[in-house]
């Protein structure tokens, strides 16, 4: 039975890891803009927020 060089199993795996976490790294580095929602705009948004509020307190 031959001996095992656990070292440089170890050190392979690392290495294995390694390039599979550069090409995440990689995919993980696209920015996206926002997205408008057509015909939304923050007053309206805040204005139904309040109303689910008001509702529950209400209710």
């Amino acid at each position: 039975m031959s001996a095992r060089d656990l070292f440089a199993e170890l050190m392979q795996g690392v290495e294995d890891m390694a390039g599979q976490r550069e090409g995440a790294i990689m995919l993980c580095d696209a920015t996206f803009g926002d997205i408008p929602v057509p015909g939304t705009q923050e007053e309206d948004i805040a204005g139904i927020e309040i109303e689910q509020v008001s509702e529950r307190f209400t209710s």
